[in-house]
């Protein structure tokens, strides 16, 4: 049988929506300081036949690159990762603001406006 779905009292839906808060900007920054130790500049990604080749580019002028070699792989990683890591801050940002809105439409416990 499915487990029935618990239905939390304002009280603890605020602290929840709070702790949850919480651990997102913990995330934010720890993100943050990662992306900050990251290398300058960007990556542009081809495949030829069986594998990747990477471009580092330095401004956003620059639409080929300079081609990274299989022995500075470590930089290719580090600015994809950079890449992703870009993506991930704005969803975490928007997933905050989202908890803070829900957050200010509850107040004393009840729920002002229905939608959400």
């Amino acid at each position: 049988m499915a487990k029935e779905f618990e239905c939390l009292m304002p009280p603890q839906f605020t602290e929840s929506v709070a702790r949850r808060i919480f651990w997102l900007e913990k995330v934010l920054g720890i993100k943050q300081k990662s992306l900050e130790n990251a290398p300058p500049g960007s990556v542009r990604i081809v495949r030829k036949k069986r594998t990747n080749q990477f471009y580092l580019r330095e401004n956003d002028s620059d639409l080929q690159g300079k081609y990274i070699p299989r022995s500075q792989g470590k930089i290719a990683r580090a600015l994809c990762q950079k890449k992703n890591g870009c993506r991930f801050r704005t969803i975490i940002k928007q997933l905050i603001q989202k908890h803070h809105f829900c957050l200010a439409k509850t107040e004393n416990g009840f729920v002002q406006n229905r939608k959400l």
